[in-house]
């Protein structure tokens, strides 16, 4: 009850995308040739330059905790009681900005990708420090976006190097569901949103909001 109905510019839309969409893939699948298969091959087996990574790393070790640092200095200035909605609330609506500090949320999710599918190539040190920084950019603007990004890679490695099942997924994601509503919740400053809030409400909410969205952007 608390959206606004949908309009139909979003069906209109949405109806237009899936039909352009659906034709051009039935007709590039079928009419273009297909690669190959030692192409293929060498598209699955990509060349991994452990220099390169090892160059990337040290780059985001060195720029990721100055990023987070720098964003909790200026939120730390408004005080400490709601630190978290704050940061939150700084990095939607705050106009300073970081420069290159900034890049490091990029590079940790590349960083990330890769040193989870080539472990254990990749030291586990290394992977672990990777795990840090994302969550340290994750923290740095209080975003589920990093947190779901984390979690999605691991178990789609996982599943494709054959260390969970398709139950074991399922059970992550509605985990994932409910940790991403408590950090909902710790992110609320006004205790009533926390109080009136529930799981059901937040869930449809995040199903439901992008169409209405669609439909307001100018």
């Amino acid at each position: 009850d608390e959206l606004y109905p949908l309009s139909s510019q979003f069906y209109i839309c949405l109806a237009l995308w899936m039909t352009i969409f659906c034709a051009s893939s039935f007709t590039t699948f079928n009419v273009l040739p297909r690669l190959p298969q030692s192409v293929r091959t060498r598209m699955v087996t990509v060349p991994f330059n452990s220099l390169v990574f090892s160059f990337f790393f040290a780059i985001s070790v060195a720029i990721t905790p100055l990023y987070l640092y720098s964003i909790l200095k200026i939120v730390s200035q408004f005080g400490t009681e709601d630190m978290i909605s704050n940061i939150r609330i700084f990095a939607v609506h705050g106009n300073e900005s970081f420069g290159y500090l900034s890049l490091s949320y990029v590079l940790n999710q590349a960083l990330f990708i890769m040193a989870l599918w080539r472990y254990p190539r990749i030291p586990l040190w290394k992977l672990l420090t990777v795990y840090c920084m994302a969550f340290m950019n994750a923290f740095a603007i209080m975003e589920k976006g990093m947190l779901f990004y984390i979690i999605i890679v691991t178990l789609f490695v996982a599943y494709e190097k054959r260390l969970l099942r398709m139950r074991s997924i399922m059970l992550s994601l509605a985990a994932i569901v409910v940790l991403f509503f408590a950090l909902n919740l710790s992110r609320a400053a006004e205790e009533s949103y926390a109080e009136e809030t529930t799981l059901v409400d937040f869930f449809v909410m995040y199903v439901l909001s992008p169409p209405v969205a669609f439909g307001k952007v100018v």
